[in-house]
């Protein structure tokens, strides 16, 4: 029996226009039994659930994880992750603005390494305003973290269990590729970046990113958030 080095955890919300083809993708490139990938559906009210469990019924190495309850977007990882069997494990997004292929090569980086590591996704053909966005939010982070930091939301993640091991109290939302982000940086980690082709959604639409006053306050929670994990020391 092969066992199971990589684990990729992929939160699916209200996204049953894209299941199908995500997992039609997944079957093709994660076909050896070393990896694992961990369906998790996150608390949606379409058929998203009916669906995962149609499409992955009969792949060994696939697995569903449900969440009743939305709570947030890091919950759903956070689910996926505890229950992870791999050495190298790490997420990424259910929407395919993201191809799976991207998780595949960055398994496939990590061979490279030994000791703890973070490895995510430089994303590329964004559209003006979304790289007027990054370069802002890059440019105070950095300030405020006295460190270089560039495409905090980008995807996959992909780390070490030893390094996950190591969190307290991650954000159950989507600062939770801030909290990774940051962990990386303060334990002192090898953190890779590698380029990945940002595409449109294939259906449905972005769950935060939906007017102005959305964006304002995903800013506004991220600062928030950022200057907290700045002066924080316990419970990290």
């Amino acid at each position: 029996m092969t066992s199971i080095e990589f684990s990729l955890i992929i939160p699916c919300y209200n996204e049953e226009g894209n299941i199908p083809i995500l997992i039609k993708y997944c079957k093709r490139i994660f076909k050896d039994e070393k990896f694992e990938i961990i369906f998790v559906e996150n608390g949606s009210n379409d058929n998203s659930l009916n669906i995962l469990k149609r499409e992955i019924s009969k792949v060994n190495n696939f697995k569903l994880v449900r969440v009743k309850k939305n709570i947030g977007l890091g919950h759903g990882v956070m689910e996926g992750l505890k229950r992870a069997k791999g050495d190298i494990i790490g997420w990424t997004h259910g929407d395919l603005q993201t191809d799976p292929l991207d998780a595949y090569k960055a398994f496939k980086i990590s061979e490279n390494y030994k000791g703890d590591f973070l490895i995510k996704g430089t994303r590329k053909k964004r559209s003006i305003s979304e790289n007027i966005f990054t370069i802002g939010m890059s440019i105070f982070e950095s300030i405020l973290h006295l460190n270089i930091y560039w495409e905090i939301n980008g995807q996959p993640n992909i780390f070490t269990k030893k390094f996950f091991n190591t969190w307290k109290n991650p954000p159950l939302d989507y600062l939770i590729d801030l909290y990774c982000y940051n962990k990386a940086f303060k334990e002192k980690i090898i953190i890779t970046k590698f380029n990945v082709l940002m595409k449109k959604r294939f259906s449905g639409q972005s769950k935060w990113n939906t007017d102005i006053m959305a964006k304002i306050k995903f800013i506004s929670n991220t600062i928030f958030y950022s200057v907290k994990l700045r002066f924080k020391s316990a419970d990290y």
